[in-house]
């Protein structure tokens, strides 16, 4: 018995061995926090690739939406932004059923909501009311794809739980807030002659083209995607004139066809959605088109005096402010006065048989409007003579090709020359081209143009003035063949043949002039000033001859007719109920120093 407990003395009293007891616990718990490291490392990375792939996939959503306003193509888009960035193949189902979604989102309360019932697959939708592309995606239970640990799970946490939602939409861009704009589509390209006065701004999503004796004025504001697309004298990046930005012009044609529709066809002014779908409080029938026709005749009632629609055969009982009035070219163009708050849809067919039947004729009187307070849409010819007045009001002309307008010298669309009234301001709007050489009048005005807008040299200032001056469009207006804008809203016939069919002339630079040859050397032309103009054009803004673009003291007048030039914005917004919940992992556990549940519905973070 002493000897045994001798020994085990002798044994407690050894130091020998003690550091290889040491060390091997000291390895286990290295390779523990090793194990939770790169676990940890892992949960993190992904997660972040996750928020990375939901900020892309939204924005990709949003530009297919305000491009299409295709629900399906804005959903399709997401899913292939997704794919690219995570593929399936790699990391399992990202996405579950309803993770992603074309909402609406309202800036003013930061509410997203969803739309409900009534949208199918290619269905157009307004982005005022689907304006945002949700995605989340997650590695969870619901998508058989939890995220799986390498070390931690013989601790008993065998995967993650986590998720990242993003939230892309379009709200206006304050590039060009307050000053009158010049925007194209296809690129703008101003000639010799050509003089900005400041308060300009210029955006193209395409290139912008300066002749070297271009004066674009003390503080110009010039942006496209690509500085290096802007040619001529050019203001520097570094100066803060000339900005590279990528916005988003809705599509011009569409825009003009589809306004046009659901002005003339009161059922159609919500568009596809309704206040009910969306779950908006608003009074039943407003919608977007209902609101820009309620906010433009706002401060236009209907006029008092109707009897002049009576005379020529309209029943005038039930009309009241924004109604429309159906009226052949004939009985528009025999009115004695236009009376305020309608909207007018005069639709040549086609099968007149004479040049009276088919075109619109003002005929003005000294110190009274043809037009004012009110809209005109056609696709009729319109002529207008010395004393024609448009101002307060809106033209629309529905054509594949050139704007059908003539106009004496002296007739005019805005404000008078020199001036500058928001009352009087006008919207001059087609779904095709327009060209202007200086002999109508324009002050204070927004030109709409599905194709180009041209401005065409001045005539000379020696030269007489002719009795009437073509400033676009064809022989016969019906020269091509005729497309109802009422019926399915017919594509657009190729803008480059319809130009040629017009005997459209695609404006170039003259090879500078030798000025001691009188022969070669160009009569004066008369400098024509545009003030007050706003201009969007769905394919390019061209300007050769002395024309001086000047704006309107203060800020620029807006127009609610006009396309939106808009930007996307990622927002994070309460998603509330909106997406079904993440479930829960079996034994979940929170980060170290991270509150629990901060990986389940993450909030959406800002993107690019």
């Amino acid at each position: 018995m002493r000897a045994l407990q001798q020994r085990c003395a002798d044994f407690a009293r050894q130091e020998g061995g003690a550091g290889t007891a040491m060390a091997i616990l000291t390895l286990v718990l290295m390779l523990m926090l090793v194990a939770l490291a790169v676990d940890v490392a892992n949960l993190y990375r992904y997660r972040a690739m996750l928020q990375l792939t939901a900020d892309s996939a939204a924005h990709a959503g949003m530009v297919a939406l305000a491009r299409t306003g295709e629900v399906s193509r804005a959903e399709a888009a997401a899913r292939a932004m997704v794919e690219q960035n995570l593929p399936e193949a790699l990391n399992g189902r990202l996405v579950a059923a309803g993770d992603i979604r074309v909402v609406f989102h309202d800036a003013e309360t930061g509410r997203v909501l969803a739309l409900q019932g009534g949208l199918v697959p290619g269905e157009r939708v307004e982005t005022e009311v689907a304006n945002a592309v949700v995605v989340r995606l997650q590695r969870s239970g619901a998508t058989g794809n939890p995220l799986p640990t390498l070390m931690l799970r013989a601790l008993g946490q065998a995967d993650w739980t986590l998720a990242a939602a993003s939230v892309a939409t379009v709200e206006p861009t304050r590039r060009c807030d307050g000053r009158q704009a010049m925007v194209a589509q296809g690129g703008i390209t101003l000639g010799t002659g050509v003089a900005l006065d400041e308060g300009l701004c210029l955006h193209t999503q395409g290139d912008i083209a300066l002749d070297a004796a271009v004066d674009i004025g003390p503080d110009p504001a010039l942006s496209l995607p690509d500085a290096a697309r802007c040619t001529g004298p050019c203001p520097e990046v570094e100066t803060g004139t000339l900005a590279e930005a990528n916005l988003i012009l809705s599509d011009v044609p569409a825009h003009v066809q589809g306004l046009a529709q659901s002005l003339l066809d009161p059922s159609s002014r919500m568009g596809a959605q309704s206040a009910a779908q969306i779950g908006v409080q608003i009074e039943a029938g407003a919608g977007p088109a209902a609101n820009v026709v309620a906010e433009f005749f706002a401060a236009r009632p209907l006029a008092k005096d109707l009897e002049p629609l009576r005379e020529v055969g309209i029943d005038t009982d039930a009309l009241e402010t924004g109604s429309v009035v159906r009226l052949s070219a004939l009985q528009f163009s025999s009115l004695r006065d236009r009376p305020a708050g309608l909207i007018y849809g005069v639709m040549c067919t086609g099968r007149e048989t004479s040049d009276a039947e088919r075109t619109i004729d003002f005929m003005g009187q000294p110190n009274v409007a043809s037009l004012r307070g009110a809209i005109l849409v056609t696709n009729c010819r319109i002529t207008m003579d010395p004393l024609t007045v448009i101002e307060g009001a809106a033209v629309i002309v529905l054509h594949p090709g050139p704007l059908q307008l003539e106009a004496h010298p002296g007739a005019r669309i805005g404000a008078p020359p020199g001036q500058c009234d928001a009352a009087r301001h006008a919207t001059l709007m087609t779904s095709g081209a327009i060209a202007l050489d200086g002999s109508l009048s324009l002050g204070d005005v927004t030109l709409v143009a599905g194709g180009d807008i041209a401005f065409l040299p001045p005539p000379p200032a020696t030269a007489e003035a002719p009795e009437a001056r073509v400033l676009a469009g064809l022989s016969d207006p019906f020269a091509a063949p005729f497309v109802d804008p009422l019926a399915e809203m017919a594509p657009f016939i190729d803008p480059e043949a319809a130009k040629a069919a017009a005997g459209w002339k695609t404006i170039t630079f003259a090879e500078p002039v030798d000025a001691s040859d009188p022969a070669r050397v160009a009569p004066a032309r008369k400098r024509v000033v545009q003030q007050g103009l706003t201009l969007f054009a769905g394919g390019r803004i061209m300007a050769e001859g002395e024309h001086l673009f000047t704006a309107c003291p203060g800020t620029a007048a807006t127009t609610l007719l006009a396309p939106a030039l808009r930007r996307i914005a990622h927002v994070m917004p309460e998603l509330g109920d909106l997406l079904a919940p993440v479930p829960q992992p079996r034994d979940p556990a929170a980060l170290p120093g991270t509150p629990a549940g901060t990986l389940q519905g993450a909030a959406p973070q800002n993107g690019a």
